[in-house]
């Protein structure tokens, strides 16, 4: 339908006759994204009952190894990601992984990066975006939508065993470091990351954060400037 100064499309996205939302925009990007937030939400409670936990982390595949990447918002995990694929490794998910913590495996989800200006312009397979207008979605910083199969083909990985966990955090100092991040450390920051899309994490998702920490090995990875360091130190 069309408002006085602009055409504005509408979309319902709906899983059964009691959970409907409506999404509205008049910027396709946006409503895009809007309807993409909707079905996840929904695609994560059918994952959920298959054993399926939903992370806001990042992860990619490095050596026929999965590597899962768990982070709140600027702390680094989709930099960490557009180092590794420009170095040759493969995308399994930016900032929302599902993995089985019964199978080890982390799954890929074919979701669109989210990358602010100043990443973009530190890799060459990205400059072109640069010439495009940077997106924003609800109340989000604005950033680039990018799609990596695009920028470096042949980037996008399948299923793969989870072989380590990764915190990362930047920080000033040119040289990366990986130290040993502590079980009660992990759990407490793997809860956060399911925390992101729960209100209240049931008994369930608590036991498989528990696994996580307890089975996977973890660390903490100190992102330094000089990128050529990072995947050295991983």
């Amino acid at each position: 339908y069309h408002t006085k100064d602009e055409k504005v499309v509408a979309v319902t996205v709906t899983s059964n006759s009691h959970d409907s939302t409506v999404c509205f925009s008049s910027e396709r990007d946006v409503l895009y994204e809007l309807c993409l937030f909707e079905v996840e939400k929904r695609a994560a409670k059918l994952l959920e009952k298959e054993g399926k936990r939903l992370l806001h982390a990042s992860s990619v595949e490095m050596d026929g190894r999965g590597l899962l990447f768990p982070a709140t918002s600027g702390f680094g995990k989709t930099f960490l990601t557009l180092v590794l694929l420009n170095n040759g490794h493969r995308l399994l998910a930016d900032d929302k992984t599902f993995v089985d913590p019964a199978r080890m495996m982390i799954f890929p989800y074919s979701r669109r990066l989210r990358v602010d200006r100043r990443s973009v312009a530190m890799f060459p397979a990205l400059r072109p975006y640069l010439r495009s207008p940077e997106r924003r979605f609800l109340n989000f910083k604005a950033k680039y939508f990018i799609d990596a199969e695009k920028a470096w083909p042949g980037s996008r990985g399948s299923a793969y065993p989870l072989s380590c966990i990764i915190f990362p955090t930047v920080w000033v100092n040119a040289e990366s470091r990986v130290v040993p991040c502590r079980t009660e450390h992990a759990l407490s920051r793997l809860l956060t990351s399911m925390k992101l899309f729960h209100q209240e994490l049931t008994r369930a998702e608590t036991q498989a954060a528990l696994e996580l920490a307890t089975k996977v090995p973890s660390y903490n990875l100190l992102i330094g400037t000089d990128i050529s360091a990072i995947e050295k130190a991983i």
